[in-house]
């Protein structure tokens, strides 16, 4: 369950080095994988059906990177949600076919799920001139929820249409640019 108190843990942490927010992702990635079996064997039988040719070493290291990038992740909220925006631009560079970014023409970006999303948001709201949509799922914990609507709304630039909405809305937005 998502506090107040763990929030301010994860709002001081985004004050920290780079170096020292990664050390205690994967610190609380490895106490992640370790302590939670029935997410371990969740991911290790999914890499399994995804990687049938991968032995069982390299599905168990993919799992303990999956831990640890998905706490290191949720660490980056810290800097990403209430670092400076300096801070922001200095660690998040958008690669890739940027140009395709520009303007105001509608776009679909497919972005994934899990580990990335929040510092693409970051990136992207920062640092391209143009307005984003995207699809948000309710939290059930309230201080949760509030806390991941602010943050992902941080430069501005991004309306969050909810799931149950449907994609109407979304659609919608795309077509007005």
């Amino acid at each position: 369950m998502l506090t107040r108190m763990t929030l301010f843990f994860i709002c001081m942490i985004g004050r920290l080095p780079l170096p020292l927010v990664r050390a205690l992702g994967w610190l609380l990635g490895m106490a992640l994988y370790l302590g939670i079996r029935s997410r371990r064997r969740v991911v290790q039988t999914n890499l399994f059906l995804c990687f049938p040719q991968w032995s069982h070493g390299e599905v168990r290291r993919c799992t303990r990177r999956t831990f640890v990038y998905f706490a290191q992740a949720w660490l980056d909220r810290g800097w990403l949600w209430y670092g400076t925006p300096a801070q922001a631009l200095r660690r998040l560079r958008i690669t890739g076919a940027v140009a395709e970014l520009e303007g105001d023409a509608p776009t679909v970006i497919f972005l994934p799920h899990f580990v990335g999303l929040d510092a693409c948001g970051v990136a992207f709201t920062q640092q391209l001139a143009r307005h984003f949509t995207t699809i948000y799922t309710d939290q059930s914990n309230k201080v949760a929820d509030a806390w991941m609507l602010k943050g992902r709304q941080r430069f501005g630039r991004l309306r969050l249409f909810g799931r149950i909405e449907g994609v109407k809305p979304i659609v919608a937005a795309l077509k007005k640019g």
